[in-house]
């Protein structure tokens, strides 16, 4: 073999050399940078775990803060812990309020409602009702005066003429009353 053959042989098989490797260097950064991401995303994890832990006292201050409050309010909320149970409950609060006051209480249907603040649950009752007018105030006050917050979210009253002079008024009322539950754990 001649000096030039040996030339034109390395030269070949450099370029064939230079060739493959600028071929598989991507692929070979490319295998080497996945478990890179991954490490990068694991110790970011871990940095985000380490702060977690140092601010798991104040946490659990904020926790005890959160439970005190929410037993403040126990008093305030309708004490059944299903929210079939808390509708039933909430009905025979405005029945009984409805009695009292010489109210007819025409229908009832609870109203499904998703509203939840923290771990308390709303629940909604539609009522239509016939009074007169000092019977469907002394109706609303007594709602407002129940020892569980009660919120009045829709009134619609409707008055029919009377029928004979000096007779008392007929008023038609739509309300849709609503209050707030404590849910069972696992229930609804």
């Amino acid at each position: 073999m001649t000096p030039r053959d040996r030339r034109a042989l390395a030269l070949g098989a450099a370029v064939v050399a230079a060739a493959l490797t600028l071929r598989l260097a991507p692929l070979a950064v490319a295998r080497l940078q996945g478990p890179r991401e991954r490490l990068e995303g694991r110790v970011e994890l871990l940095a985000h775990m380490r702060a977690d832990l140092r601010d798991a006292t104040r946490l659990q201050d904020s926790a005890e803060v959160v439970r005190r409050r929410i037993a403040r309010l126990a008093g305030q909320l309708l004490s059944p812990r299903t929210e079939v149970e808390a509708a039933a409950s909430l009905g025979a609060l405005v029945s009984l309020a409805a009695e009292r006051h010489r109210v007819r209480l025409g229908r009832s249907e609870a109203v499904p409602d998703s509203a939840n603040a923290g771990p308390a649950r709303r629940v909604s009752l539609h009522a239509a009702l016939e009074s007169d007018t000092a019977g469907l105030l002394g109706l609303l006050g007594a709602l407002a005066d129940s020892p569980a917050v009660l919120t009045i979210s829709a009134l619609s009253v409707v008055a029919d003429p009377p029928s004979a002079p000096g007779a008392p008024e007929l008023l038609h009322t739509e309300i849709t009353v609503r209050g707030w539950y404590l849910p069972r754990a696992g229930a609804r």
